[in-house]
């Protein structure tokens, strides 16, 4: 146990791969609310592939993103997608 402690990575040299530090302070802190909810990156392009492939509707994609749908769009934006596939 003592020597798996001592690899310990330090606070300050963390990163998280959802929120890199080359974003924006505005998409910066969309992205964290949208991960305080749950959704993902992986999580969003995953539903927007099932959208785009006609699996789901547009309204279960709002549905499954936790959104209304003027909402949907920004959401998406974020991650460089449209819903005008």
């Amino acid at each position: 146990y003592d020597k798996f402690k001592l690899l310990k990575v330090s606070k300050s040299d963390k990163s998280d791969p959802e929120l890199p530090p080359t974003l924006s302070k505005n998409i910066l802190l969309a992205k964290q609310t949208y991960l305080k909810k749950g959704l993902t990156s992986e999580y969003i392009k995953l539903c927007y592939e099932a959208y785009s492939k006609q699996i789901i509707s547009y309204e279960k994609l709002s549905e499954t993103l936790l959104a209304n749908d003027d909402s949907v769009e920004d959401i998406l934006s974020l991650f460089h997608l449209k819903t005008h596939v």
